[in-house]
């Protein structure tokens, strides 16, 4: 990731719950993002949601517009995460 590259405190565990909300399984949002233009697999959306990755902000938004979230409702609200 280059240095000058925006880190957000994304909350893993919001994507899963806001996933399993909107009755999609990985491979469903993975679809739906591919979709609106954005490419991720299942298996990208499965390390994101175990907290091994963190999505950049294109990413992270194509994923709030497909589950018809606000971007904040994916990142943590605890302080210095």
């Amino acid at each position: 990731m280059p240095k000058d590259a925006l880190t957000l405190p994304f909350d893993p565990d919001l994507l899963r719950e806001e996933r399993e909300r909107a009755g999609l399984t990985r491979p469903g949002l993975a679809a739906r993002c591919l979709a609106s233009g954005h490419h991720v697999t299942p298996q990208h959306i499965g390390r994101l949601e175990r907290g091994l990755h963190t999505p950049q902000a294109p990413l992270l938004k194509a994923f709030a517009d497909v589950l018809g979230v606000p971007i904040d409702r994916l990142l943590s609200s605890k302080a210095g995460v």
